[in-house]
């Protein structure tokens, strides 16, 4: 091997090397960020300080400079402040995140060969060789600002913090002494980073335990001797087709013989005595062979019996292997998290301390690739309008810092719950039940009566949101449908416990793997499809008397509740059957989920087994009404349907799958546009346009407002800083105008601080959008929420 095949390899090496360090690196990070004492900070620091020194000499094995320049820099600093027995500055935190994230960066762009990652590295080394030399950052190495003093008194019990022991929301149970002692950054997780197992790793950098490898091994070195055993069995039977090949020909000359004898009889000539002892003879042989080939059948038949035994209950073991070999530990996705809530604690302007609890716990990776989002959401929701800001806090006698918690834990059978826990101002069951009304959901007498639970799980339905501003970050209500919708599509439930002024627990109750389950196979048109028996409430007959029609559409009773029925084919808009008229009944499948009930008609219920589900793959990631395919026991290839799409199509409706509301009518919705920018007003112009919508333009908020009665738009959607007028006061003119006090109002703006935020909601805007962290898709959903 010459030199720069041994450097490449060592660089892979050094790749998930330094993945592993970084990861580190920023948890401890986090973690003295929320330590008190500088002895709290000690086992932190020097942890901090070992992998900064650890990933330097790694670097500089492969020739990478700018890291170890980095990393050198750190360690000196870190050096300062041990030396000098002292908190961590304040003003480090932030720029020791930012060496974690330029070294990152590094390493994502060309193998670290561009030149502006490299720069980072190079500028970030020089704030760390002149931190101290900073009079803040001095003065917070002096004082330790971050620190609370030893001789300071803790806060008194029955103050009102309340934290993890006192909330029972925001825990199930007391914190360990590990909890007390690590309260932001759960230990376990750093430990699941640093402990050094036997691993194995493939291309794409999934880990296996080697003891997980050795069973999987174990299990294909038996079917070893399954494969000489059916080989052998093969031979067998290619004899015995041999042997019946040749009884064929024999039978076929016995019976033209037979043939000439007949064609003889006619002409009243018989057998001769040789001839009926020659046919006789050949029957006596067919017989005993007939016998020898019907015990070797006999034989073959056990065998195959045996041999089926033996073959499902090795693929049951390699497939529960296989399982436990896909299975990683939740600290892979918890993992995550810890840096993205201080960001956007950060920008919210409120205190967290995050723990992460039961990280060990093993679930299948695809459920946790498939649990970032949702998680993602739930989090960000508790921040942004479930947790109060500090002065809130204070005044309801609780701590400044709020307390948010993921954990995981091992529940009896094969699940999994992930529980997502805060100790904030909980839900708001009236602002969910308003929001509900003015989306349609439900009638305001309805909501009246909802329990406080019901009313909670209303949070789930699409556009239901109790933020007063839609923000890129949360407020479109689609956050959480998204969650409920991902959880249902992986098997698992999802339930909500909330104390208005105590905060908020979600739970959520996940299979531990993600392979085979059962569902029910139904035959429509000439296709098969499968729906998860998680979804089927029933099988039924429906008696053609038993239907009636109320609202255009057709309706049975089912268990005294009227019932939604929809022919199955004209759901998917497939080729239906042509059905016989001759019966009085035809079959149905009661399919459910929550709340929510339809009766599907189908042309034949084929029963129900066991599925082992193939994904769709990237290029079919969202089929409406498919979740995925199957292979049945027939080798017959099956979709298997998404229920919660079929509980939401609408029976009897023939609109073409993929047809918009917006192509349904004639009239096209209405956007008054205001932006001063050409470019920015012409990119949104267009884009608008081409997702259905009329147009109309003005280049400031005066023109804007004057254009209202002529246009009579259904939204506003405007710029901020504009000349004349800016989009705060067109926003206040509109909301003072008796006319057009309602009138939907999008802001999309360059200002991103959470006070332009908060102006906006105060001028009365629906929503905002930064133009910084634009995305035509959120901005379209926001848009289409209001019109």
């Amino acid at each position: 091997m010459d030199e720069k095949q041994l450097l490449k390899r060592l660089r892979t090496a050094f790749a998930t090397e330094a993945s592993e360090r970084l990861e580190s690196l920023s948890g401890n990070l986090l973690k003295l960020e929320n330590l008190e004492t500088v002895e709290e900070q000690a086992a932190a620091l020097e942890v901090v300080y070992r992998e900064a020194h650890s990933l330097k000499g790694a670097a500089r094995a492969v020739d990478y400079n700018g890291i170890e320049a980095l990393c050198m820099a750190m360690e000196s600093v870190f050096a300062q402040i041990k030396k000098e027995s002292v908190a961590v500055p304040e003003a480090f935190f932030d720029l020791g995140q930012d060496c974690v994230a330029a070294i990152r960066d590094f390493m994502d762009n060309l193998d670290g060969e561009s030149s502006s990652s490299g720069e980072k590295l190079e500028a970030l080394t020089e704030r760390l060789k002149r931190f101290f030399d900073r009079e803040e950052s001095r003065e917070s190495a002096e004082t330790g600002v971050t620190a609370r003093h030893p001789s300071e008194p803790e806060p008194a019990k029955g103050s009102g913090c309340v934290m993890a022991e006192s909330s029972g929301l925001a825990s199930r149970g007391p914190l360990s002494e590990t909890d007390r002692k690590n309260p932001c950054f759960c230990a376990e997780s750093v430990a699941s980073k640093n402990k050094k197992d036997d691993r194995s790793a493939d291309a794409s950098g999934l880990r296996i335990a080697s003891e997980k490898l050795d069973a999987i091994f174990r299990r294909a070195e038996e079917m070893i001797g399954l494969k000489l055993a059916s080989a052998s069995h093969l031979e067998n039977l290619r004899k015995l087709r041999d042997v019946f090949d040749s009884s064929l020909e024999r039978r076929e000359k016995a019976r033209e013989f037979l043939k000439a004898s007949m064609d003889a009889g006619r002409s009243k000539r018989s057998l001769s005595n040789g001839e009926s002892k020659k046919l006789f003879r050949f029957f006596e042989a067919e017989q005993e062979e007939a016998k020898s080939l019907a015990h070797e059948i006999r034989d073959m038949a056990a065998f195959f019996e045996r041999y089926r035994r033996s073959l499902a209950k090795l693929t049951d073991d390699l497939l529960e292997e296989t399982k436990s070999a896909m299975l990683r530990p939740c600290a892979d996705l918890f993992d995550q998290f810890p840096l993205m809530v201080r960001e956007i604690s950060r920008e919210n302007g409120k205190k967290v301390q995050f723990e992460l609890q039961g990280t060990h716990i093993e679930i299948d990776r695809r459920i946790l690739e498939q649990m970032k989002d949702p998680l993602l959401h739930l989090i960000r929701n508790a921040i942004d309008h479930g947790i109060e800001p500090p002065e809130d806090r204070k005044l309801a006698g609780k701590c400044e810092k709020a307390l948010l918690r993921l954990s995981g834990m091992q529940n009896e059978g094969k699940t999994v719950e992930m529980v997502l826990s805060d100790d904030g101002r909980g839900i708001d069951a009236e602002a969910v039940k308003k929001k509900a009304v003015e989306r349609g959901l439900l009638t305001a007498p309805e909501a009246d009566e909802l329990s406080y639970d019901k009313a909670v799980s209303l949070i789930f339905k699409s556009g239901v949101s109790t933020a007063p501003l839609v923000t890129e970050i949360s407020g479109r209500g689609l956050g959480m449908a998204i969650v409920s919708e991902r959880i249902e599509m992986l098997g698992g439930t999802l339930s909500t416990e909330s104390k208005p002024g105590e905060g908020t627990v979600f739970h959520m109750r996940l299979p531990a793997t993600l392979a085979t389950f059962r569902g029910v196979m139904v035959e429509c048109g000439s296709q098969v499809f499968v729906i998860p028996s998680t979804h089927v409430r029933k099988v039924i007959r429906v008696y053609k008397d038993a239907i009636k029609t109320a609202e255009n559409r057709r309706i049975i009773a089912y268990r005294d509740r009227a019932t939604s029925l929809a022919d199955l084919s004209s759901v998917l808009k497939i080729p239906g059957t042509q059905r016989s008229e001759d019966t009085d009944f035809f079959p149905a499948v009661v399919v459910g989920a929550a709340d929510t009930i339809m009766a599907l008609r189908v042309d034949q219920v084929l029963g129900e087994e066991e599925i082992l589900v193939k994904d769709l793959g990237k290029q079919l990631k969202r089929v409406p009404f498919v979740s995925a395919a199957t292979i049945l026991g027939s080798g017959r290839p099956a979709l298997i349907l998404n229920a919660k799409d079929l509980l939401q199509a609408r029976p009897g409706d023939d609109r073409a799958p993929f047809q918009t509301d917006a192509q349904e009518t004639a009239e096209r919705p209405k956007v008054l546009l205001v932006e001063d920018s050409i470019t920015s007003r012409m990119l949104l112009k267009n884009m608008l346009e081409s997702a259905g919508f009329d147009v109309f333009t003005a280049v400031d908020g005066g023109k804007a407002f004057a254009m209202l009665p002529e246009v009579l738009p259904d939204i506003v959607v405007s710029d901020v800083e504009m000349p004349e007028m800016d989009g705060f006061e067109l926003t206040r003119k509109i909301r003072q105008s008796p006319d057009f006090e309602s009138l939907p109002v999008v802001l999309v703006t360059t200002l991103s601080s959470q006070k332009d935020r908060e102006t906006g909601i105060g001028a009365g805007a629906n929503a905002y959008v930064v133009k910084s962290e634009f995305d035509q898709q959120n901005l379209l959903e926001t848009i289409r929420m209001w019109v």
